[in-house]
């Protein structure tokens, strides 16, 4: 989840369309595969749920905030106990 969280924080810092595209790519490939890890059993919800919003984010057009309170879920969420994640 930190990892799909640098992604939000460097879409924050990009001044070119193109690196903010690639930064929406690079989060849409990590959810899918924290989504698809047999490894990964807790969180699929959230990670369904930001993957979602991630696309509408997209679909809409950016806005900061959005982008920020993403930025921050992520770290929130990695902060959580394992017991914590359904």
């Amino acid at each position: 989840m930190l990892m799909i969280g640098t992604e939000f924080a460097r879409m924050l810092h990009q001044k070119s369309l193109e690196s903010l595209q690639k930064c929406f790519e690079r989060s849409f490939e990590l959810l899918d595969l924290s989504f698809n890890d047999p490894k990964v059993k807790a969180g699929k919800r959230e990670l369904f749920a930001l993957r979602t919003l991630l696309n509408d984010q997209l679909n809409r057009g950016l806005r900061r905030d959005e982008i920020e309170r993403c930025y921050q879920y992520c770290l929130q969420f990695h902060k959580l106990p394992d017991s914590g994640r359904q």
